[in-house]
Parts: structure tokens; sequence; C-alpha cells
């Protein structure tokens, strides 16, 4: 019997993290029948992945491969368990993050290049499938927009970003150019639809796992993380990013708005 193997590769700001704590806070339910590998397990090769994003050639590649291989090795999955893979940075750099990053360009070989490890370690003809997390344009484009106003000294406003990020961001050519570049199934669905659904973004995933009726019905529901910022909070950071601060102090400053943010919620 062909191991199954399901790979959620992002894209970002799309509900993957809360996809991700869903799969972990479930884990007893879901370890007997598929290993779990979240963001964080597989962040050596993870780094090699954001690296070829950014135009770091083929040398990144093959250290991404050869390490993703060595992550798939440690794996002990016996003859009947599976392996779901959960991590929006497989798919390479958040785009907008890097001046570098030609949106999700390297996300096809990527693939291709998981396809190659999963062949060479877990089975060569496995029961694969890739599914990706997608969402409306323009609010993928405004969580694009803050997170990357949070996290660095972006000082576009959110008009100047989209008209400059939008272009290179089409999220439905990459699934078709993923599709192209593997033999496996690729899936998607929008975040519109799952923030409805009985497991939220991790119910397509859930989907896949063909978890038997047992397992299945003991899971549950964890509530969103609501992430969506106030309108001054944007203006404040807009602000103190077009500011003279270090970035030291820019990063503390942040991080003391954002904990004020937090007790008013």
């Amino acid at each position: 019997m062909s191991t199954r193997v399901i790979v959620h590769a992002g894209f970002h700001k799309t509900g993957t993290t809360t996809a991700q704590r869903f799969l972990m806070h479930n884990g007893p339910h879901i370890w007997p029948h598929h290993a779990i590998a979240i963001q964080y397990r597989i962040r050596d090769p993870l780094q090699f992945a954001l690296a070829y994003s950014t135009g770091a050639g083929q040398i990144a590649l093959d250290e991404f491969r050869s390490r993703f291989k060595g992550f798939l090795e440690t794996l002990e999955l016996g003859a009947t368990r599976g392996l779901i893979i959960s991590a929006e940075n497989l798919a390479g750099m958040m785009p907008g993050k890097n001046d570098l990053v030609d949106g999700y360009a390297a996300c096809p070989v990527l693939m291709k290049t998981v396809v190659e490890c999963v062949e060479n370690v877990i089975d060569p003809i496995p029961d694969m499938s890739f599914h990706f997390s997608t969402r409306g344009k323009d609010k993928w484009l405004r969580s694009i927009w803050w997170h990357n106003l949070s996290k660095t000294r972006l000082t576009q406003n959110f008009n100047d970003f989209a008209a400059t990020l939008g272009p290179s961001c089409d999220l439905e050519e990459t699934l078709r150019q993923v599709q192209n570049a593997i033999d496996y199934p690729v899936t998607s669905t929008p975040l519109e639809q799952t923030s409805t659904q009985q497991f939220g973004p991790a119910t397509p995933l859930i989907n896949l796992l063909n978890l038997p009726d047992e397992s299945l019905n003991a899971l549950q529901s964890i509530p969103a993380e609501n992430v969506k910022p106030r309108r001054d909070l944007i203006k404040e950071f807009l602000k103190l990013n077009r500011s003279t601060l270090s970035n030291a102090a820019l990063a503390t400053r942040k991080q003391e708005l954002l904990e004020q943010d937090a007790k008013l919620d």
C-alpha cells in the first residue's frame, strides 16, 4: 500500500498558522495515523528554500534537497502511517518581504524538489497530494502588507504596495505552474470558504487525511486568531517606519504598541 503524504505549502497569510495550530492541538488523534511536520519542525531545510526563492541559485536548492531528505529520514512511519507537512515557507519567502523575491516564482521548482525527496526517502510511488490555502486578492495583499509593515521597515502605503506587488502575485497562476511541474494532484481552497467550515482552515487537510471515524469524531475545533489590526495602529506603524528611529528602537516601540493593542481586545 502506498504511503499517504499530504503537502500543505502555503500560501502565506491564508490561515496556515491556524491550520498548523489545529493539527498540533489534535495531535493525539492524528499522530497514530499520520506523522505531522509543521513549519518549526523543518526550520533547517526551510532556510534554504527561502534562500532559493531570493535568488541564491542551485547551491541553495541542492542544500534544501539534502536537508529535507535528511529530515524525512528521521521519520518512523512504519508500514501504515502517513505524513502531513504544513509549512508555508516551502513555497518560498513571503512576497514583499525581500526585494529579490519575485512573487512565488520559486514555488513550482520547490514543489518538484519536495516530490523528489518524498519519492526517494518515503515511497517511490506515494499516495501524495498538494493542497494550498488561498485568499481573495485584496484581503490577501492587505494582510501581506500589514505583516511586512509590522515586521520590516516598509514605508509604502497600501495602494503603492499593491501596485508594486500585485502584478507579480497571481496565486491561481502559481497553482497552475505547480500542477504543470508535478504529477500529483494540486488542490486549493480560499480562506473565505474554510473559515466557516467545521475545522476552519484545517478542514481541507483533515478531509485529505481520511482519518477513521473514531479519530475524526474526536477532533476539537480551535478559535481562529484575530490578527486584523486596528486602523490607528496601521497608521502609527507606517509613521514609525518612515521615522529616523534606529532599527532597535523601532522594533522596541512596535512591540510596545502591539502589547498595548492586545490588552484592548
